[in-house]
């Protein structure tokens, strides 16, 4: 199985590059957080940055008139996706 934060770049770089939506990304990120494959040895710093996306995705709505506390949209979706990889690059 992929790393965690193998799987969680590609992801990004998918979303980023125009390949899958929003929604979809949002859905991916959600599930591997909920059900993916956290067997694999990883250091808890690494942990942490997939949870720091998982919490700007589980509140993203397509829906631009959603008026839930803390919805969030695109933009916001791919601003998390950015510093997700650039927090990977360092």
């Amino acid at each position: 199985m992929t790393h965690p934060i193998e799987h969680i770049r590609k992801l990004c770089q998918d979303f980023l590059a125009g390949t899958i939506s929003a929604r979809m990304f949002s859905d991916r990120v959600e599930n591997y957080w909920n059900f993916g494959d956290w067997g694999t040895e990883f250091e808890q710093s690494e942990k942490a940055r997939i949870e720091s996306l998982f919490d700007v995705v589980v509140l993203y709505s397509e829906f631009e008139q959603d008026n839930y506390p803390g919805y969030k949209n695109e933009d916001e979706v791919k601003l998390a996706a950015l510093q997700f990889l650039c927090k990977c690059a360092n």
